[in-house]
């Protein structure tokens, strides 16, 4: 795809080369700690049967790529299924991302999500669990390779990428936005990393920029599953600017005007923050003044130690973290304490390596992984039973053997980059 000239396209012409019978149509709907049964169901999860190729390929493109005047916008388009990631959007982002940033003609990226109500809603479990089901469980982890290897990709690009957060941000869609330099939150801006309620992990590299939040916020929310809203995400840094949803159009017409200079990254961050000023800033949230808490309970060392700390606290706030607690699964969070502890002193490829280890055992072994989707996703009785059922027993020597090396043939190996949570100036 040439980025030489101003162009709009609806990637059918790479949707039908990617496309195949055997592409696995991956929804990762992370499920939501709160009434999860009245979003879940908006959500369309996986497939019967692989339809044919051609059907596909004439379907409504799921990524919408554009660029103008240097500028690259990519729209993720499948508002239906809050614009939640597939295998094939995977693969038509990662072949644009490869192909503008070496390109001349391309200085800055924008992404943003189609349909006003989402950026991202995450990517596929459903389909991975159907996998396991049907034994096939090699197969299952396959399309997380992509995914992560899009993550790394994101974080170590050489030119302004900047997410347009107007909307839910979860799971996947974190992983599309906030490795990378610039994340413009809005009031219609809701972040979770809920995968703990569904027998998973926090992945897509999300324990590396957990585990750099302030405080313990990262812990808690990696944990809880909790959600933040409009200008929390920038309070918790996971966003880097925040504008009124309204003036989206303008900040992008002003990237466009910005011409060659958009490839300096201190012009972009100068531009936002110029924008930014335009606007009496959002009162404040109570988040920050949360952390004295947060640091007491979840600065622990294990995970045993944050249920009898929030216990002994005895606030509201320490009543309702302790009933997000208990809805989520023991193993998972005994593996996400230990992940996002370590995370702190590695890289982002190495925390996506060790992400990619993860899945691929609990394709392999987990019950709570397959039982949560079955809970939340494919039976919807929303009563998962997890096993064990208290994180008193789960054993250390379970929690080691999600961690445990593959075969050198069966890893992921990625790049290492420099990522950090602030714009590069």
């Amino acid at each position: 795809m040439q980025a030489s000239r101003a162009h709009s396209t609806s990637v059918r012409c790479m949707q039908h080369r990617l496309i195949t019978p055997r592409t696995a149509v991956i929804y990762r709907c992370n499920r939501f700690p709160w009434n999860v049964s009245r979003v879940v169901g908006r959500y369309v999860f996986g497939r019967a049967d692989h339809r044919d190729a051609t059907v596909m390929a004439q379907a409504e493109p799921t990524v919408l790529s554009d660029v103008s005047n240097g500028i690259a916008t990519v729209t993720l388009n499948r508002p239906k299924a809050l614009n939640s990631l597939n295998q094939d959007m995977v693969d038509i982002l990662l072949g644009l991302y490869k192909n503008w940033q070496n390109s001349k003609d391309v200085h800055a990226v924008i992404v943003k999500g189609a349909g006003g109500k989402a950026f991202c809603a995450g990517g596929d479990v459903k389909y991975t669990v159907q996998q396991i089901m049907a034994g096939q469980r090699d197969e299952a982890p396959r399309f997380f390779t992509h995914e992560y290897t899009m993550n790394n990709v994101i974080a170590k690009y050489p030119k302004p990428y900047i997410s347009l957060l107007d909307g839910i941000v979860m799971g996947g869609g974190a992983g599309v936005s906030i490795h990378g330099t610039f994340r413009v939150a809005t009031e219609k801006s809701m972040f979770a990393m809920p995968e703990c309620g569904i027998g998973l992990f926090t992945d897509i590299g999300s324990a590396y920029f957990l585990s750099r939040l302030p405080g313990e916020l990262g812990m808690y929310l990696a944990l809880t599953g909790q959600r933040l809203k409009g200008i929390q995400m920038k309070e918790a840094t996971l966003a880097t600017h925040y504008l009124p949803s309204h003036r989206l159009p303008e900040l992008e017409q002003a990237v466009h005007d910005l011409g060659p200079k958009a490839a300096q990254h201190s012009s972009i961050h100068t531009l936002l923050c110029s924008l930014e000023e335009k606007d009496t800033a959002p009162q404040q949230s109570d988040l920050l003044l949360r952390l004295p808490e947060m640091s007491a309970c979840f600065n622990k060392d294990s995970v045993e130690d944050v249920y009898v700390a929030l216990q002994e606290l005895g606030t509201d706030w320490s009543q309702a973290t302790l009933q997000l607690l208990h809805g989520g699964s023991p193993t998972s969070q005994k593996i996400v304490f230990k992940h996002v502890k370590a995370a702190r002193n590695m890289s982002l490829a190495k925390v996506l390596e060790t992400d990619f280890r993860l899945l691929h055992h609990m394709c392999h072994i987990s019950h709570d992984f397959v039982e949560g989707i079955r809970a939340k996703l494919i039976e919807k009785d929303n009563n998962a039973r997890w096993k064990p059922a208290t994180v008193h027993e789960v054993s250390e020597t379970v929690v080691n053997a999600y961690f445990k090396p593959l075969q050198a043939s069966e890893e992921l190996h990625l790049e290492e980059t420099v990522q950090h949570l602030q714009s590069r100036l």
